[in-house]
């Protein structure tokens, strides 16, 4: 994450600047901001008997060998049937942006989640949480900044659409990377299914202080101190102006590199589209992903050699 506003905020602004680039039909755009999500959705996996290798993808994409799961995307996007294979083009050049956007935007997230939880004892235990409020609060601000609504204007859930046809190309490709790259027994199914928890999840605990919203977090604070879905619902009345937006250009310390910065997050937003429409060609051109990450996970943080070695595919 960012979380799903931004990300497809983001895709929005990207389409707006590059979309003769990209020509994408109606479909395709949908399923590139879909894409935009990046492997987020498999975190919401719970409707399924193998939820727990399904989280794991979403984990791993985050954390590992990025240079070769989207040089295997870009592989097997050019073994799909012709009539599926903008499709299939449209999903990974979004997955692209999602990757792009949390590259640039964590380190900020991180800064400001490690300056909350570090020094306050009440807070040393809530971590994950405060990140998602962080991004929660970063979805209601850009939102706001960008289009000029709110939360009730524009219902979260709603980000997330895709043909059905859309979502099994994206699915298949998703299981085929699994496999080669990371091992892991994902199924076609799997991708449509997470994303259709995620749309279950937003529409349940949305928005923030609902009845329904509520009732669920003290459910959730029965087997846990914090409740993690109350951190991701949105408050209606949040905007631009609130403080993880860093509109007063306060600084903060990028956590994994010995560098501050005063940017707001609207800067660091308009960085990384800068950064993705960079990118972009190059990766469509087909030039190894592994020149393209800097050796960034989808954290900002450095790989630790965990990257593949440059130019390293995984053939069929």
């Amino acid at each position: 994450m960012p979380a799903l506003i931004t990300h497809h905020l983001f895709g929005e602004e990207v389409l707006h600047r590059a979309g003769r680039e990209l020509c994408l039909t109606e479909e395709e755009h949908d399923l590139f901001l879909m894409g935009c999500q990046g492997p987020d959705p498999f975190f919401f996996a719970v409707t399924c008997a193998r939820g727990n290798a399904i989280r794991a993808m979403g984990s791993n994409m985050h954390r590992k060998r990025v240079s070769a799961a989207f040089d295997r995307l870009r592989a097997d996007v050019a073994r799909l049937p012709q009539d599926k294979a903008g499709l299939g083009r449209a999903f990974v050049v979004g997955l692209l942006a999602h990757y792009v956007l949390d590259r640039n935007a964590h380190p900020f997230v991180y800064a400001h989640e490690y300056e909350l939880c570090d020094y306050n004892r009440e807070l040393a235990d809530a971590y994950h949480e405060v990140h998602a409020v962080i991004e929660s609060e970063l979805d209601c601000g850009m939102l706001d900044h960008l289009r000029g609504v709110n939360c009730a204007q524009l219902a979260p859930a709603s980000v997330l659409v895709g043909s059905p046809e859309g979502l099994l190309v994206a699915g298949t490709l998703l299981a085929q990377m699994a496999r080669a790259v990371f091992k892991l027994d994902v199924r076609p199914i799997d991708y449509p299914g997470a994303v259709d928890d995620m749309r279950l999840c937003y529409e349940k605990i949305e928005p923030f202080g609902s009845t329904r919203q509520r009732s669920i977090s003290r459910a959730e604070r029965l087997a846990r101190p914090h409740s993690q879905l109350a951190s991701l619902a949105h408050k209606v009345d949040e905007g631009a102006a609130n403080p993880s937006m860093n509109m007063g250009h306060l600084p903060w310390e990028d956590p994994f590199k010995p560098q501050s910065s005063t940017e707001s997050f609207p800067e660091v937003f308009e960085r990384g589209i800068e950064d993705y429409l960079r990118i972009l060609p190059a990766f469509e051109a087909g030039e190894p992903m592994a020149l393209l990450t800097g050796g960034l996970d989808y954290h900002g943080k450095p790989m630790d050699g965990r990257e593949e070695p440059l130019g390293s595919t995984h053939p069929l």
